[in-house]
């Protein structure tokens, strides 16, 4: 789960239309990682209990919860995303960009005339 979690995903202009899918499929993946990895830890630390204690009922449960999870599902993920307003280091390097390719293209057009 922490794998998929520190993946970095970057996006430019052209591509930023395509962030929030990508946003989603990432925090899906990452989360479902993490909850299976979990399950996994828990059922495994369950399970030394119950060899520790005797229980054999629960041992039982516990030895058919590990040869189905992976069969956990996640049928939903409810997500909220909040924009932060740019830095003005930030806000500054954007309008110097743009203004850069604002002349490249006046530049472009001249030399085409």
């Amino acid at each position: 789960a922490a794998v998929n979690m520190s993946r970095l995903l970057s996006f430019t202009r052209t591509s930023a239309q395509y962030a929030p899918g990508a946003l989603l499929r990432h925090l899906y993946s990452s989360f479902s990682s993490l909850v299976d990895s979990r399950v996994r830890t828990w059922t495994l630390l369950l399970l030394r209990h119950s060899l520790s204690s005797g229980d054999e009922a629960s041992r039982s449960r516990l030895m058919s919860l590990l040869a189905t999870q992976h069969n956990f599902e996640m049928k939903a993920m409810i997500t909220e995303f909040t924009v932060d307003g740019v830095s003005p280091e930030t806000k500054q390097r954007l309008v110097l960009e743009g203004n850069t390719r604002r002349q490249q293209r006046i530049i472009s057009r001249k030399d085409g005339d």
